[in-house]
C-alpha cells in the first residue's frame, strides 16, 4: 500500500496529464469558452438569495458554475464540521481573473495549495454578479483537498460553506456569507421524512420549545434544561406506559433568535428527572447519551426504515437533556430565545429499537482521577475490547455517529478491530467544537456493520498550547472523549451500552505529548509535495491552473509540447 506521500505524488503526476489534456482541448479552435458555458448543469442550489451553485458530476470530476451578487470575489468550499476550520476552498478574483485552489486550518484567510486542483473554465462580471466555473477530479490525493464521495446515501450530505464579497482580493467577508448541508450526487435530494410520513399515517408531531429563554449579551453561552417529555408531550400516565418510537427530529428555530443560535445537543435519560436521582457524589449526574444533535444548515435525522428511537414505556427515554450554544458576539441585550426540537412519533413501533454505544470516555473517568490535558499537543486513548461480546446478535448496523470532544479538541480516529485485523478506520481531521459540537464523519456513509467480538481504537487529541489547568469533565470549559455509534437492533450490552473501565470492558491507555501539531497525526494541510511548512500553504498563483481566458486559439503545436513535457516529466503544477 503506497504511502499517502507516494499516492499524493502519483496524484500530482495524473492530474498534471488532466490538466495538458485540458489544455489541448481549450486550444482547439472550434471551440469557444461560451460554447462550455452552454453545457447543462445536472444541478443547482440556491444556497443563499446572493448564491447560486450549478454542478454536475460525471467521469470522475464535478464542474461547479457559481453565479453570485458580488463585484469582486467569490469563494465555495467543503467543510467537516460545517465551518472555515478544515474547510477545502476554492474561490475566483474576478479583477484579475484568478481561480485560487485553497484550504483553511483555522478561521483565517485561506491558504493557497501547493498543488493547484481545480481548473478554471470561465468567469466574468455581468449586470453585478460575478459567474464563474470550473472543474476538478472528485479525488485529487492532494491532502490539502477533501475527496466529494457519493453521498446519495448520506443522511446529511456535505458540509459547505461560501462567501462572496466586493474588494479586489478576497478579504475578511462579513455577513456575505452562508453555509450548510448539500447532496451532490444523485439526480435530486431524497426527502426522506416525506417517505416515511407517507408510509405510516400514525406519525405526530410534538414541539418540544425553551419559550423565551434570555440570550445573554456575551459572546458564547452553553445553556442547559431538562425535558421531561411525558409533560412535553402532553401525555398522562397510561399513555406514557405505551412504548413509542421516534422516526425522526428535527430543529424548531425561533425566527426572532435564529442568527444566535448555534447548535444544540440532546442527551437521553431512563428517568424523568435527567439522571438527577442517578448523580455520584463529586461529578453529579450521568451525561447521558447523545440521541441528536443540530447545527446550521443540517437537516434533522430521519431515522432508517428498519429502527426508531424508543421512548416511553418501560424501557424508553422518559426525559431529555437540552444543550444549546448560543453565539452572540456583538453582545446584543435582550434577546429571548424560544427555539426547541420537533419529535416524529408514533406508536406503530419498527421492526428494532435503536441502540446508542458509547466508547471512549463515557462516564468520565478521567475527571474522577483527576487527570489533566498536558500544556501544548497531547494525546489520551482508550480501548473497548469486550463490550460487543454480548451482543446478542451476531452483527448490528451503524447507521451514524458523533465524535464528542470540547473546545480543546483537535482531532479524534476510532479504529475498529476484528481479532488483529483492522476493519476500519474513522476520524475527523479537523475537530471544530464551536461549530457542532461533534462530528459524524463521511467515511461513516450508508452505514458499516459492527459484528459480535469487535473491538474499538479511541484516540483523541489536544491542544493546550497556552498551558491553562484543563481538566475533564460535565462543564463546557472541561474536556471529553467520547464516540457515539447509533445502532441497530439495541443489544442489552453492559451498563447502558457504555464502554468503561467501571464495567471492567475498557482500558485507558495514558497520555502523550508532543512539540507540536505534526505529532498529532493530522493529515489534511499536508501539502502534496510532501513539505511540512508549518503553515500549510503554498504561494498564491498569479494565473489559474487551466490559465486565464484568452487562451482559446494558441494552436496544437503549443499544447502538444506542454502535454509532451507533463508526461515526460511527471509533475502537476506545484507551486
Amino acid at each position: 500500500k503506497p504511502s499517502p506521500l507516494e499516492s499524493s505524488t502519483f496524484a500530482c503526476w495524473t492530474n498534471m496529464r488532466f490538466l495538458a489534456i485540458m489544455f489541448v482541448l481549450l486550444c482547439i479552435p472550434t471551440v469557444s469558452l461560451a460554447a462550455l458555458n452552454n453545457i447543462a448543469f445536472t444541478r443547482s442550489q440556491q444556497l443563499d438569495s446572493d448564491f447560486l451553485l450549478r454542478w454536475t458530476i460525471e467521469d470522475g470530476q464535478i464542474r461547479i458554475g457559481i453565479e453570485a451578487t458580488a463585484a469582486g470575489w467569490v469563494g465555495f468550499g467543503i467543510t467537516e464540521a460545517g465551518g472555515m476550520k478544515g474547510a477545502d476552498i476554492v474561490y475566483f478574483e474576478a479583477g484579475s481573473g484568478n481561480l485560487v485552489d485553497a484550504h483553511a486550518l483555522e478561521y483565517s484567510m485561506p491558504l493557497a495549495d501547493v498543488c493547484q486542483d481545480w481548473v478554471l473554465l470561465s468567469g466574468s462580471k455581468e449586470g453585478g454578479k460575478i459567474i464563474v466555473e470550473a472543474t476538478r477530479p472528485l479525488r485529487t490525493d492532494d491532502n490539502e483537498d477533501w475527496e466529494l464521495a457519493d453521498d446519495s446515501e448520506f443522511q446529511q450530505g456535505h458540509a459547505f460553506i461560501a462567501a462572496w464579497g466586493d474588494s479586489e482580493t478576497i478579504s475578511y467577508h462579513g455577513a456575505k456569507r452562508t453555509s450548510g448541508r448539500i447532496q451532490l450526487f444523485g439526480s435530486a435530494p431524497v426527502d426522506r421524512l416525506a417517505l416515511i410520513r407517507a408510509a405510516d399515517s400514525g406519525i405526530v408531531e410534538s414541539d418540544i420549545l425553551h419559550t423565551d429563554n434570555p440570550i445573554p449579551a456575551r459572546p458564547t453561552t452553553y445553556h442547559e434544561w431538562c425535558v421531561d417529555l411525558q409533560e412535553a408531550v402532553g401525555f398522562d400516565d397510561a399513555a406514557a406506559a405505551v412504548p413509542r418510537h421516534v422516526v425522526a427530529y428535527d430543529a424548531v428555530l425561533d425566527p426572532d433568535t435564529k442568527p444566535y443560535v448555534h447548535h444544540f445537543v440532546v442527551y437521553g435519560h431512563a428517568s424523568r428527572d435527567c439522571g438527577e436521582s442517578q448523580s455520584r457524589p463529586g461529578i453529579g449526574a450521568l451525561p447521558g447519551a447523545i440521541v441528536m444533535g443540530w447545527a446550521p444548515g443540517r437537516q434533522g435525522m430521519v431515522m432508517p426504515p428498519a429502527a426508531g428511537l424508543r421512548i416511553f414505556g418501560d424501557e424508553g427515554y422518559r426525559s431529555f437533556v437540552v444543550q444549546t450554544h448560543y453565539n452572540n458576539p456583538d453582545r446584543v441585550s435582550g434577546l429571548l430565545d424560544s427555539s426547541g426540537l420537533r419529535l416524529y412519533h408514533t406508536q406503530t413501533l419498527r421492526q428494532h429499537d435503536i441502540g446508542v454505544m458509547q466508547i471512549g470516555d463515557p462516564v468520565l473517568y478521567l475527571a474522577l482521577i483527576n487527570q489533566q490535558v498536558a500544556s501544548g499537543w497531547s494525546k489520551h486513548s482508550f480501548e473497548c475490547g469486550k463490550m460487543t461480546s454480548d451482543f446478542e446478535a451476531d452483527e448490528v448496523t451503524v447507521f451514524s455517529r458523533f465524535l464528542h470532544m470540547h473546545a480543546a479538541g483537535e482531532r479524534m480516529e476510532v479504529v475498529q478491530m476484528r481479532g488483529d485485523q483492522e476493519v476500519r478506520r474513522d476520524s475527523v481531521e479537523v475537530y471544530d467544537f464551536e461549530q457542532s459540537g461533534g462530528h459524524d464523519p463521511v467515511s461513516t456513509g450508508g452505514g458499516f456493520a459492527v459484528r459480535k467480538g469487535d473491538s474499538f481504537k479511541i484516540d483523541c487529541y489536544y491542544s493546550n498550547v497556552g498551558g491553562r489547568e484543563l481538566g475533564f469533565g460535565l462543564g463546557s470549559q472541561d474536556e471529553m472523549c467520547i464516540d457515539y455509534l447509533f445502532y441497530y437492533p439495541r443489544q442489552p450490552l453492559l451498563a447502558e451500552g457504555s464502554c468503561h473501565m467501571f464495567s471492567g470492558n475498557a482500558q485507558y491507555h495514558g497520555e502523550e505529548v508532543y512539540e507540536d501539531v505534526h505529532g498529532i497525526g493530522r493529515v489534511f494541510g499536508l501539502a502534496c509535495d510532501g513539505s511540512e511548512d508549518p503553515e500549510g500553504a503554498g504561494s498564491i498563483p498569479t494565473e489559474s491552473g487551466a490559465a486565464r481566458l484568452g487562451v482559446v486559439g494558441f494552436g496544437w503545436a503549443l499544447a502538444g509540447i506542454l502535454s509532451f513535457a507533463f508526461s515526460a516529466f511527471g509533475s502537476r503544477l506545484c507551486l
